[in-house]
């Protein structure tokens, strides 16, 4: 394994710590849940908790404090391409590079983490699929 992730490491831009980020995924249990609000047209605040489906799992003995290295991706009503965003905090703020009325997050599901919007931005998502599919 410890070769496997040099391997890994030596791939990846200088700027990630591929070890790290594998770790936090497969030396903790269950993987992240991630709260999406937009604040303003610009920023969006995103929040990660572990993702626990009862309370039994709640015990906390994660080195990491079940935090993850989440690669937030997004597309706006403003900006159909992906984005992607490294996380590394509980709170994150985004900027958005064009003001926007909605987000999503985690297209296709191509990562491994749920997501779950504001209340504000699920009836935009809603009203955007009730008239154009994404």
């Amino acid at each position: 394994v410890d070769d496997m992730n040099r391997y890994i490491d030596d791939a990846a831009p200088p700027e990630y710590d591929m070890v790290e980020f594998l770790d936090r995924y497969t030396k903790q249990k269950n993987f992240p849940l991630v709260h999406v609000s937009l604040l303003n047209r610009t920023h969006v605040l995103v929040r990660q908790e572990r993702f626990l489906y009862n309370d039994k799992e709640a015990v906390n003995d994660s080195i990491y404090n079940y935090t993850w290295h989440v690669p937030f991706t997004y597309t706006t009503d403003a900006e159909r391409n992906d984005k992607v965003v490294i996380l590394k905090d509980i709170e994150n703020i985004v900027e958005l590079s064009q003001p926007a009325t909605w987000i999503k997050a985690n297209n296709d599901f191509r990562m491994y983490y749920i997501t779950t919007y504001d209340l504000v931005n699920w009836k935009k998502l809603y009203h955007q699929l009730m008239q154009d599919h994404l």
